[in-house]
């Protein structure tokens, strides 16, 4: 499958490279020749081998998150098909053969239409340019936000964005506004209405701090597994 998967990376202790290197171990059992590419903040914690074809580098912003995995993505991407997921969300089978014709496709998205807390926050980092009525809330968030698609439609993606000042979408606020204002884009662009696992609230574990699980114990069918962890 001619994909590239980027990790966002963030690991100020040496325990969470066991992340790191779990999740690229589980794309490594289905895909053991891609390219995976690690995003990383300066200052994270490496391990000290990383499996198969891996390449690692920094973001051009500290505390970025997915917003340095796309742009990296632009820049050094070789592959038609990408694949953006955190390092604490695991591959759990080979993906489906229609990732290969969807433009921009969420892992798991969650329903916005009672959410206010961050109405604010995403009218003002939602693009100028995009004819959108944010009181309306008539779009499913992108949770992570972890999302793959064409390399074409995230150049689109990074375009809309026209981010001239990276601040607001720094930290854990900055997150959750780009799990919005990405849900509006894809919606601008036509795309990205259905995500590859479903509901986030749907996870058996949703919300739930834990390690690592046992993979082969594991009955949730899904793609992704994911874990969260405190960091």
């Amino acid at each position: 499958m001619d994909i590239t998967f980027c990790i966002p990376y963030y690991g100020k202790e040496e325990e969470n490279t066991e992340l790191l290197t779990t999740c690229i171990r589980q794309i490594r059992k289905f895909y053991p020749d891609n390219p995976i590419i690690v995003c990383k903040t300066s200052d994270s914690f490496m391990p000290y081998s990383l499996e198969g074809p891996t390449t690692v580098y920094d973001t051009f912003a500290d505390g970025s998150h997915i917003l340095g995995a796309i742009e990296l993505l632009t820049r050094v991407c070789t592959t038609k098909h990408f694949l953006i997921c955190h390092d604490s969300m695991f591959l759990l089978k080979p993906l489906p053969a229609k990732v290969l014709h969807q433009p921009i496709y969420p892992l798991w998205h969650f329903n916005e239409a009672s959410v206010y807390f961050y109405d604010g926050l995403v009218q003002s980092l939602v693009p100028k340019s995009l004819p959108v009525k944010i009181e309306q809330r008539e779009y499913n968030g992108v949770f992570g936000p972890a999302f793959g698609g064409t390399l074409e439609s995230l150049k689109t993606v990074w375009e809309l964005l026209a981010i001239r000042d990276i601040k607001p979408y720094l930290g854990r606020v900055g997150l959750a506004g780009c799990e919005r204002v990405l849900a509006i884009i894809f919606m601008h662009m036509g795309c990205g209405t259905e995500s590859l696992n479903g509901n986030i609230k749907q996870h058996p574990d949703v919300f739930k701090r834990m390690g690592i699980p046992d993979f082969s114990m594991i009955t949730y069918d899904s793609y992704f597994y994911k874990i969260w962890k405190n960091r």
